[in-house]
C-alpha cells in the first residue's frame, strides 16, 4: 500500500477482539496507556492533543499470512478520528449497530485527507487496498497471536 502517515488496519475477523487489553486487568491497562501518553502526549498521526475520551491507545499490529501470525509491536497515542481512521471496520460495526451515523465516514475520509495531504481519490484507492488485503488475511484459517514487547503482561 502507499506510504501514508496514516492508514487503514484491517482487522481480519479471526482476531476482532484479540488486544492487549482484553488480557490485562482494568488496572494494568490504565497503568500501561498513562505510561503510553506520558511518552506521547499527542497523536501520533495528526499531533493534536487529544485528552479525555478522545485520546486513545492504538495498538499496532503486523500480520503475516504466511507465518499465520499476528504480532503486536507496539502502542501509538491517538486521537479517536485516526483511530477511526485506522479501524474502518469498527465504525462500519458502529453504523451498522446504529451507534454512529453514516455521516461519520465524511469525517474519516475527510481527517484521512488531511493528516496525509492527499484528495479523496487517494484515500478511495487506499480504501480499495485495504480491501484486498483484508480479503487475503480472511484466507488464513487460524492465526496465532504474538503480543511482543508486552507478552510478558499477558497470561497467554
Amino acid at each position: 500500500m502507499a506510504d501514508f502517515k496514516l492508514s487503514i488496519s484491517m482487522v481480519t475477523a479471526a482476531l476482532w477482539g484479540e488486544n492487549l487489553h482484553k488480557h490485562l486487568t482494568q488496572g494494568e491497562w490504565n497503568k500501561l496507556r498513562a505510561v503510553q501518553f506520558e511518552q506521547a502526549p499527542k497523536c501520533e498521526f495528526c499531533n493534536s492533543a487529544p485528552v479525555g475520551a478522545a485520546r486513545h491507545a492504538h495498538e499496532e499490529w503486523v500480520y503475516d499470512a504466511k507465518a499465520r501470525t499476528a504480532r503486536l509491536i507496539r502502542l501509538r497515542t491517538t486521537c479517536r478520528m485516526c483511530h477511526f481512521v485506522e479501524h474502518r471496520g469498527f465504525v462500519n460495526a458502529m453504523v451498522a449497530q446504529g451507534r454512529f451515523t453514516p455521516a461519520i465516514f465524511n469525517e474519516i475520509e475527510r481527517h484521512f485527507c488531511t493528516v496525509n495531504g492527499c484528495d479523496p481519490r487517494d484515500y478511495r484507492r487506499h480504501c480499495a487496498q485495504a480491501r484486498r488485503r483484508y480479503r487475503k488475511l480472511m484466507q488464513v484459517p487460524a492465526w496465532t497471536v504474538d503480543f511482543g514487547l508486552y507478552a510478558h503482561m499477558t497470561c497467554s
